[in-house]
């Protein structure tokens, strides 16, 4: 195993090596010692080589003879060693290939082969590990660094590093600056999914299953995923505030994009068949906005990229699995996507299909059977690990969530009991912890309560109070931006109102609008 250091910050390009040494002149020429001296960058520098059969005068090494063995090369600027290879078996010819970067890399095959560690400089460098489990850390500088075969360690440091782990399950890690993980193969044939410590998984059909961490982008064979740029609900153009999504009884779909109570934008979009329903809003595809996503009465789906109210583009990237019902739309998996959950009506069985967006949809993914008496009554994050949650209704008003990952019911159990005439009306974040919360609303009453959640427990909450049964909640999203989901409500004649949460407080509001009945708000 070689092991291979870059130390401090030498002001010259180490790709060019001994180019940059200029000034030029031979210290020593034996059958152990090649030492050339000179300046770099204004500063006294010298290259040694040691080993052994360099020949009289190193002529064995100078001519690259293969009988000319190096066992240590050293960089030396104002009397500080600035690399330093021991340890190292390398032929003359390969030394030459290495210290004239015919390859274009910092270390060659040579140093590369077997199990390697290798410490980079401050500066930019490309290297790749090739065979073998590699450690390569970057350091400073702008590093392209690549793992080859094997489970390799690859660390960029700072800088704007390019991190590629090859074959193998590998660790990728950047730290400051602009990252981005590289795989060679197609979004189609990888998912990525988020860790409980904020690293991610990704797992391609062909490199293994690499897990990264410090990195702002991944890149796929013609596309890019941003990790950490997910929508926040129903948000259409991304800044960060709800916005809300209309359909006409003649399939007209109008979008209005919102800031507090003001209508900042929008109108209608386009006019789709009826025989098109539209499932919701949610993020899709990794770019910052919510994407509207549909269902035809012939079970094919259809997303639409969205760009405010713009549609960016649209795809058919698969269709429904069988003989199901749409029960929600939330990410199960932990990619930032929202994934698409089924049931069959007459088996219980539930399933999931994870979406991204127009570019593909897998194939249907089962979670499990339960009696058909028991409903799914919506889809959130009550843990806070970054997936949703489901969240179960018994027939006799037993309230029971399952933890998932991704198709995999993690954990979970019963929360409480709750009469049958009080209905879960949504699922969000109401006061700024990162869990889903739970808004009830009795039928019979018009009574509101909130139940504040984390996991399985119910931490606080209380009544909202009355209101009307001819009033009814209709979504909610963060209308006012101070990062807590808010109540979107409608009365039967069309008034839309919105109320700004904090916890189970209502902290004020109003009228946005009145509009026709005849259109549907999403």
């Amino acid at each position: 195993m070689a092991r291979v250091t870059f130390a401090l910050n030498p002001p010259f390009d180490l790709l060019s090596s001994l180019d940059d040494l200029v000034n030029t002149s031979v210290r020593t020429r034996s059958s152990n010692a090649f030492i050339v001296d000179g300046s770099i960058g204004g500063r006294s520098a010298s290259i040694e080589v040691y080993g052994v059969g360099f020949g009289a005068n190193s002529l064995n090494l100078i001519a690259f003879n293969g009988g000319a063995i190096v066992t240590d090369v050293r960089f030396v600027v104002n009397g500080e060693r600035l690399m330093d290879v021991s340890g190292a078996f390398l032929t003359g010819n390969n030394l030459y290939r290495w210290l004239n970067f015919g390859d274009g890399e910092a270390f060659d095959a040579a140093i590369m082969a077997g199990d390697s560690e290798v410490r980079m400089s401050n500066l930019g460098e490309t290297q790749g590990g090739r065979d073998g489990n590699d450690i390569m850390f970057g350091y400073g500088g702008n590093d392209t660094l690549e793992g080859g075969t094997g489970n390799d360690s690859v660390w960029g440091g700072d800088g704007d590093d390019v991190l590629t782990g090859g074959t193998g399950n590998d660790l990728l890690l950047g730290e400051a600056g602009f990252d981005v993980a590289r795989f060679l193969v197609s979004r189609a044939n990888a998912e990525w999914a988020r860790l409980a410590d904020g690293s991610w998984r990704v797992t391609t059909t062909t490199d293994g299953s690499d897990v990264i961490g410090g990195i702002e982008r991944i890149d796929f064979i013609g596309t890019s995923v941003t990790l950490g740029n997910t929508a926040r609900p129903r948000d259409l153009n991304g800044d960060g505030l709800a916005d809300l999504a209309w359909r006409g009884t003649d399939g007209t779909v109008a979008l209005w994009t919102m800031s507090n109570l003001s209508i900042t934008g929008g109108g209608q979009v386009a006019r789709v068949g009826t025989e098109w329903q539209l499932l919701g809003l949610a993020e899709t595809d990794g770019n910052g906005r919510a994407d509207l996503v549909w269902l035809s009465t012939g079970g094919a789906i259809q997303v639409w990229s969205m760009n405010g109210t713009s549609v960016g583009l649209a795809n058919v990237p698969g269709s429904r699995p069988g003989n199901v019902t749409f029960q929600g739309m939330a990410d199960l998996t932990g990619d930032g996507n929202a994934d698409l959950v089924w049931r069959n009506p007459s088996t219980g069985a539930v399933s999931m299909q994870r979406l991204d967006g127009v570019y593909g949809i897998s194939g249907e993914r089962s979670i499990g059977t339960v009696a058909t008496s028991w409903s799914i009554s919506g889809l959130g994050d009550f843990n806070a690990d970054g997936r949703a949650d489901i969240l179960w209704r018994g027939a006799s008003g037993e309230v029971v969530v399952w933890a998932m990952d991704g198709n995999t019911v993690a954990g979970g159990g019963q929360v409480a009991q709750i009469g049958l005439d009080w209905q879960v009306r949504g699922l969000a974040d109401l006061n700024a912890d990162g869990r889903a919360d739970m808004v009830w609303r009795n039928g019979t009453t018009g009574d509101v309560v909130v139940w504040l959640m984390n996991g399985l427990s119910i931490i606080g909450g209380g009544s909202l109070g009355q209101v009307e049964t001819s009033w009814d909640i209709k979504a909610l999203g963060d209308v006012n931006g101070d990062g807590r989901a808010d109540l979107i409500w409608r009365s039967g004649g069309g008034t839309v109102v919105n109320w700004y949460m904090d916890g189970s407080r209502v902290l004020g509001g109003g009228v946005v609008l009145d509009v026709s009945p005849d259109w549907q708000l999403i």
